[in-house]
């Protein structure tokens, strides 16, 4: 178990008030001071939305409950420097917060990936998770559709209000799956979840970038804020010994790759024009896709059971990260076969008058619009479509 001294090491707060028992057990870490229990450190946050209490508001509260150290911005340090137990503050306490997650829940799956881009990560961590499942390794994924994954007896599909999970839930979850068993793990890397270092302390494999469109302005503002939150799973958390799977169909793709060059992961592209896994033909069917594979130079023909060019680019980036982590080259691409799409995803529902009727989630206009096409060339006769608007379609 960890020592509040060792803490105090590892993460080298800018400023420590009250006395340190060094020898302190620390039993957990919350965010949430009705959640806190004996031996637990409490991070009093700043607040993340508009006219929301910040953390440090209810730290009374928390050390009335058996927290044993606070964990704050350092600009909060003076209001609370009469406390009975140590106060530490940090600069930048969102990355101290993932760090101390990491060390306190520091049990993780041997193998992690993860996956970031506007359009496709749930349906990249969910291919991922089916092949390793053919491969025979215990898995799951992590990201909009929840928990899931097979473990026998475990057997566990669970809900998530976050794509990526806050920093404590994300690594309590990665220690609780490795109890279970779990040897390999995708991850949905959000905008937000990195821009909020929630994914700082996760020992990645590999890691993945799918595409680049609008959404989510109402937060990042700006497209290159946007895109550089999302940069952040190369320029920062993913180390030159793992490897970097990048589509190279897209616009970002030269600055993506000159990233990780400089960064010396092992690169892996793919796509269309992939230099690593490669599409080399294309026939649309009207149930399936008949492909002919290029994988690191050797032929393989497939019959891909999903309709779409996209679903066939999210597989394609949840091969790479698998086989850039390790896992077998002509197994991985025999598994493309037997995909289940996921639910939502140009999901098939039904027939209506001999035309197949599918639904999908798509929130943004590239993502409506890449559906639409990915569904015509599929369509001998007429194409229909039915879809509502959200808000927040902030325009750059």
């Amino acid at each position: 178990m960890m020592k509040i001294q060792q803490l105090i090491e590892l993460l080298k707060p800018e400023r420590v008030l009250g006395k340190v028992e060094a020898f302190l057990d620390l039993r957990g870490l919350s965010l949430d001071s009705r959640e806190v229990v004996p031996g637990d450190v409490f991070a009093a946050l700043p607040s993340m939305r508009s006219g929301a209490v910040p953390g440090y508001a209810y730290i009374q509260e928390a050390v009335q409950r058996g927290a044993v150290a606070i964990l704050t911005h350092i600009e909060n340090m003076e209001l609370h420097s009469n406390q009975p137990i140590p106060v530490l503050g940090f600069q930048n306490p969102l990355q101290a917060v993932s760090k101390a997650a990491a060390s306190i829940y520091e049990r993780q799956p041997e193998v992690v990936v993860a996956v970031t881009g506007t359009n496709g990560k749930s349906s990249v961590v969910h291919f991922a998770n089916q092949i390793w499942h053919r491969l025979r390794y215990r898995s799951a994924s992590i990201g909009t559709l929840g928990v899931m994954a097979e473990l026998g007896e475990f057997d566990h599909v669970s809900s998530a209000n976050l794509t990526t999970p806050d920093a404590v839930a994300l690594h309590k979850l990665l220690y609780q799956l490795a109890g279970l068993g779990v040897s390999h793990l995708a991850i949905e890397a959000s905008s937000h979840g990195l821009d909020q270092y929630r994914l700082d302390g996760v020992k990645l494999s590999a890691a993945g970038f799918t595409n680049l469109s609008q959404d989510h302005y109402d937060y990042h503002k700006t497209k290159a804020a946007y895109f550089n939150a999302k940069k952040r799973l190369f320029t920062e958390l993913l180390s030159s010994a793992s490897s970097a799977v990048l589509n190279a169909d897209i616009p970002e793709y030269t600055e993506l790759l000159e990233i990780c060059t400089q960064r010396h992961h092992r690169l892996m592209s793919y796509g269309m024009n992939g230099a690593d896994i490669r599409v080399e033909k294309q026939k649309f069917n009207a149930n399936n896709q008949e492909l002919k594979l290029k994988v690191f130079g050797t032929p393989y023909n497939i019959d891909f059971p999903l309709l779409g060019h996209f679903q066939l680019a999210n597989a394609l980036c949840a091969l790479g990260l698998v086989i850039g982590a390790g896992g077998d080259v002509r197994g991985s691409v025999s598994s493309l076969a037997y995909f289940q799409g996921v639910k939502g995803r140009l999901e098939y529902v039904g027939q209506f008058r001999g035309g197949r009727i599918y639904i999908d989630y798509a929130h943004t206009p590239d993502a409506l619009k890449t559906v639409l096409k990915a569904l015509r060339v599929h369509c001998e006769s007429k194409l229909a479509v039915v879809f509502g608007c959200g808000g927040d379609m902030y325009q750059d």
